[in-house]
């Protein structure tokens, strides 16, 4: 299955790195930034594979506060900047020769940029009387005690699963992600600007009369993601946030 999804085998909707790989990245700058992406732009190819899937592109994202994200991306190259072989986390794939620290994201704030997975910061020192092209950088590093990230999440679910805590995504936070990916994909089919909550919203109003059975189709999601969304339909129909789910009081574990 793998083998056949990288090869450009796959067909389109069931494949490709939008759905498998950049949902991804989505989760990650709605974690770390704690925003909504409101409206994207696209543009993909497939002609490093021909297939009926993208293999490269590029990403616009705008967040509900204004700021602006940019995602490019490639299954059709050798690369050393893929979150894998930047944290390291996963001892299943190999290190890259070296020993410097390389980074698969950038945050570029008004105070001071990150790089990440290597917590350099970036930022005017204070010395600095104007900032500016001509001003001098410093340079600030950090470090974290790295852990199995894999260990991690299933210490978490079953802890989840004994009722000893909440979990840390809702169903809602998946299909917000699922929702930006689906945008996407339409807007680089469309080459227009995509708002994921639309996309939400009509398949809202096609809930109201269908029990869900076109909710994958009114998304653009192939059988398998359709009943991955169908899973979170009741969360994001009630409206449930985060929030909210945090609110509620943790299930008796006592018989």
């Amino acid at each position: 299955m793998t083998t056949q999804l990288w090869s450009g085998a796959a067909k389109k909707g069931t494949g490709g790195p939008v759905f498998l790989n950049l949902v991804h990245d989505v989760d990650i700058l709605r974690f770390i930034t704690g925003h909504e992406v409101v409206n994207v732009f696209a543009s993909t190819s497939s002609s490093a594979r021909t297939g009926d899937v993208e293999d490269t592109g590029g990403v616009v994202a705008v967040l509900d506060h204004g700021a602006v994200g940019t995602f490019f991306f490639t299954d059709a190259a050798p690369s050393p900047w893929s979150y894998e072989f930047t944290t390291r986390e996963n001892k299943k794939y190999p290190g890259v020769p070296g020993s410097d620290l390389r980074d698969c994201y950038h945050f570029l704030g008004a105070q001071q940029s990150l790089g990440f997975p290597s917590l350099c910061t970036y930022h005017y020192g204070q010395k600095v009387q104007e900032p500016g092209w001509d001003a001098p950088l410093t340079v600030a590093e950090s470090s974290v005690s790295p852990e199995n990230p894999l260990v991690v999440q299933m210490q978490h679910f079953i802890r989840v699963c004994r009722g000893d805590e909440l979990p840390l995504c809702s169903g809602r936070d998946a299909l917000e992600s699922l929702a930006v990916i689906a945008a996407i994909l339409k807007a680089a089919e469309t080459q227009q600007v995509v708002c994921p909550s639309n996309l939400l919203r009509e398949a809202a109003e096609i809930n109201k009369e269908d029990s869900g059975e076109t909710l994958g189709t009114s998304l653009g999601l192939s059988q398998t993601h359709h009943t991955l969304t169908c899973a979170n339909l009741g969360c994001a129909m009630s409206e449930l946030s985060t929030e909210s789910v945090q609110s509620q009081s943790l299930p008796s574990t006592e018989d």
